[in-house]
């Protein structure tokens, strides 16, 4: 039975009534004089407070998840970080998003939340695109009057469990990096790499209006429905191997917006998928990066490719994309170790970008 489980409440309270009652219907047998009533009345007495203070404290940790199992609560849990569902109900926050869930973020060394996230169904508001999501809050969100930076990642695997770059293990990865103080508190949406049509990230003409919905909804919606910036450059992108060219056209297309990307070291020539509408050479030109590159003006944003070793992750695939990148536009290439945590290093660098 878990620390949260409303069974320990049901059963809490239900000790208390029984408790109750049979002290009422006993008391008289425990009013005679001598040691023995006197030591009987005030363990009863005790056994009652005890019982009534457990129910409060299990009521409360349930709301707030100060303790999100029983070996946090005695100090012996040394796993991994967690997400534990505190509420299943939904809220709606504005006319574009809406609360499906809320879960409790912890990690090993921290007793209680390190953070909430959220499943988050967003409905854009000039696009007409609606999809799935989750929204990570850090500790101590909201504070009045602070604007938080946002960190958005455009994923192929956001609803797997085991993925680094999936909904949870994003979230406790930001949530280590917080709670360690190499990462100022950030807000962190995980949204999917493909919304419907195989067309990157781009406004297709009769077809999905994916650029509109990630780079003039989702930013509409999180500085109405949570207390986002509204700066382009407290916003970056994040990316994984199927999200990296999306997150990339985003910050090369919506300078105004985002002023940073994250990405994998991988060929940016042209999307993934067989686009078809692609047929128009605007459309065509509009999903090559690499043309982009060489015929539009460089724009302001910053540019990591983040890849297993140094010289794996500024050769090969990415560096005709490098070669080409002039100022204002920056690239910087970082070399994982191995054994290194993937998200710890490419996080740093995003929360040195956004000044958080």
């Amino acid at each position: 039975m878990g620390l949260t489980s409303p069974v320990l409440v049901y059963l809490l309270a239900g000790a208390g009534i029984v408790l109750l009652a049979a002290m009422l219907w006993y008391w008289p047998r425990l009013a005679g004089r001598g040691w023995r009533p006197v030591v009987l009345r005030a363990a009863a007495v005790c056994v009652l407070q005890a019982c009534v203070l457990s129910l409060i404290f299990v009521m409360v940790n349930r709301s707030y998840v100060f303790y999100s199992s029983w070996s946090d609560l005695l100090g012996s849990d040394t796993g991994t970080g967690t997400v534990l569902a505190v509420d299943g109900g939904s809220s709606q926050l504005s006319a574009a998003t809406r609360v499906t869930a809320s879960s409790a973020v912890t990690i090993p060394g921290h007793h209680g939340a390190v953070g909430v996230l959220q499943a988050v169904r967003f409905r854009g508001q000039l696009s007409g695109v609606t999809v799935s999501g989750h929204i990570y809050l850090p500790p101590g969100y909201p504070q009045p009057g602070r604007r938080y930076p946002v960190i958005m990642a455009v994923s192929g695997q956001a609803a797997s469990t085991s993925s680094p770059y999936g909904a949870a293990r994003l979230a406790a990865s930001a949530a280590v990096q917080i709670a360690s103080g190499k990462l100022r508190p950030v807000i962190l949406v995980v949204l999917p790499a493909a919304l419907g049509a195989d067309q990157g990230c781009l406004n297709v003409p009769g077809s999905t209006q994916a650029g509109m919905f990630y780079a003039q909804d989702l930013p509409a919606a999180l500085e109405t429905g949570y207390h986002a910036s509204a700066v382009a450059s407290r916003w970056a992108l994040l990316g994984d191997a199927a999200g990296g060219y999306c997150a990339l056209q985003l910050a090369m297309d919506n300078s105004t917006v985002f002023s940073a990307a994250a990405v994998p070291s991988r060929s940016y020539a042209g999307p993934p998928g067989s686009h078809e509408a692609g047929n128009s050479p605007q459309i065509r030109n509009q999903q090559n990066l690499i043309w982009q590159l060489r015929h539009l003006p460089m724009q302001p944003v910053s540019i990591l490719f983040a890849g297993p070793g140094q010289k794996t992750a500024s050769r090969g695939p990415a560096a005709a994309f490098i070669s080409l990148v002039r100022r204002p536009m920056r690239v910087t290439v970082a070399g994982l170790s191995p054994g290194t945590t993937p998200l710890a290093p490419v996080l740093d660098w995003i929360g040195r970008e956004l000044g958080a």
